[in-house]
């Protein structure tokens, strides 16, 4: 899970004018060289290139935090969010 404080400035460092929602995505990157693999039956690494990510959505829960995956052992997780106003503009991009 993540948590963060809402947005309350915009690009220009002015208040926010209008609410704010948040669209996050949430990707799980293995370890760099290997991935995960069966041998013989048995779950284990290969030493193959890592596959890119698959970037899925993180819902908002409780307006403050998001719902994100817990890595397993070596794994990075990668958050991406874009914020968008209530015109649908979205976040510049900082």
């Amino acid at each position: 899970m993540i948590c963060w404080q809402p947005v309350v400035l915009d690009c220009n460092g002015a208040p926010e004018p209008a609410p704010v929602t948040y669209q996050h995505e949430v990707a799980l990157l293995p370890p760099q060289g290997f991935v995960a693999c069966v041998v013989d039956g048995v779950p284990t690494v290969c030493p193959l290139p890592a596959p890119l990510p698959r970037w899925t959505s993180a819902p908002d829960i409780d307006g403050g935090c998001a719902e994100t995956p817990e890595p397993h052992m070596g794994e990075t997780v990668m958050l991406r969010t874009t914020v968008v106003d209530e015109a649908g503009n979205l976040d510049c991009g900082l």
